[in-house]
């Protein structure tokens, strides 16, 4: 994971260096750059690659030994989804938005924790089973090529769960949806007409509270405990993009 965040944090900053870059170099030229490529269009894709989502949980179940309890779960693996957006170029700048849900993250489950006071025998597991991100991005192009840059919003459904595995077993369960930031940088080239090809590094930071209920085996209410988390996610992903060319689209700019 540590590895992602650190190509991820130099992906972003060669982005953000080669936009500065040629836009300064742009205001230097006596004439702007004629742009032949025209990037305003609808856009929608697929993608895959990699994504970590370490997630920190912290709760104050009541039963076992909260000092031996497991916070800490990693849910890192393949992942993949889909996306679809549009763009409005404007001399070489690139301006958009965009809608991406990934999914495939593995589920990470601690075995061995005190559920049940003294009993070190439970489980407990965290999963994500999908993100969402709708981002804003801005971009400059040349030709062909683009490089971009991203931040919006984001959010995860994240499912929680525990089991005592002690004779009258008590399981506690929670399926809940928690909010953020996303923040990212990515590159497209369009190999052949309407057909981009392309790389992206996503950073996302969400927290938020759930209250799981405590059951028994036979699904008898005992309680509720709260219940914290707090989640980091790093994905480097490739990306096929197929881009319908609206040129309508540049009239919703008031520029």
């Amino acid at each position: 994971m540590k590895a992602i965040a650190a190509f991820g944090t130099k992906f972003v900053a060669c982005i953000v260096l080669a936009l500065v870059g040629s836009a300064a170099k742009a205001q230097d030229l006596k004439s702007p750059p004629v742009t032949v490529f025209n990037w305003t269009s609808v856009y929608i894709g697929a993608h895959a690659g990699y994504g970590s989502a370490d997630l920190d949980w912290r709760s104050n179940y009541p039963f076992g030994n909260a000092a031996n309890r497991p916070t800490n779960f990693d849910n890192g693996d393949a992942v993949g989804g889909a996306q679809v957006g549009y763009m409005i170029q404007r001399g070489n700048w690139v301006l958009g938005g965009e809608l991406s849900l990934t999914t495939g993250f593995d589920r990470d489950t601690k075995r061995d924790v005190d559920l049940w006071s003294g009993s070190a025998v439970g489980t407990m597991s965290a999963r994500v089973d999908y993100l969402v991100m709708m981002s804003t991005r801005i971009g400059y192009a040349w030709g062909n090529m683009l490089g971009y840059v991203k931040i919006g919003t984001a959010g995860a459904s994240v499912r929680l769960s525990t089991d005592d595995n002690v004779p009258g077993d008590f399981l506690s369960t929670s399926k809940h949806f928690y909010t953020g930031w996303v923040f990212g940088a990515g590159v497209d080239y369009e190999i052949i007409p309407n057909l981009l090809l392309g790389v992206e590094y996503n950073y996302v930071t969400l927290d938020g509270k759930a209250s799981p209920n405590i059951v028994t085996e036979s699904g008898g209410l005992i309680g509720r405990y709260r219940s914290r988390v707090d989640l980091d996610s790093h994905s480097v992903l490739a990306r096929l993009s197929y881009k319908m060319d609206t040129p309508a689209l540049a009239t919703l700019l008031p520029f």
